[in-house]
């Protein structure tokens, strides 16, 4: 399966998408699962079975404006070359995951 070429977590605004004809949904691991564009084979979506986590390719939504800017997590640092013209909380990959373990009380 593809990675995203931008990827966002919309908390209570993700997309509610089901198996459908367009639509193919495919286990990630135990927890988790990825949702594909059956006609293209693209990244939709990846989401945890239990809702608490989910991230969708920018790309798939026709309405930006639900989607708002926050936090940027880069693997170890944000690359020279990237700079948006928004200002955003810049995290680590480690950084995220500490704070995604304890939000969820682990």
């Amino acid at each position: 399966m593809g990675g995203f070429d931008f990827m966002v977590t919309p908390g209570e605004n993700a997309l509610k998408l089901t198996q459908s004809e367009m639509v193919g949904i495919y286990p990630s691991s135990n927890d988790s699962e990825w949702l594909v564009c059956r006609d293209g084979g693209s990244s939709i979506a990846w989401r945890s079975h239990d809702g608490f986590q989910h991230a969708e390719a920018v790309q798939a939504s026709d309405d930006l404006s639900r989607i708002v800017f926050a936090e940027e997590v880069f693997e170890d640092a944000k690359p020279a070359m990237y700079d948006p013209a928004y200002h955003t909380q810049e995290l680590t990959g480690a950084t995220a995951m500490a704070q995604s373990a304890n939000e969820q009380g682990a």
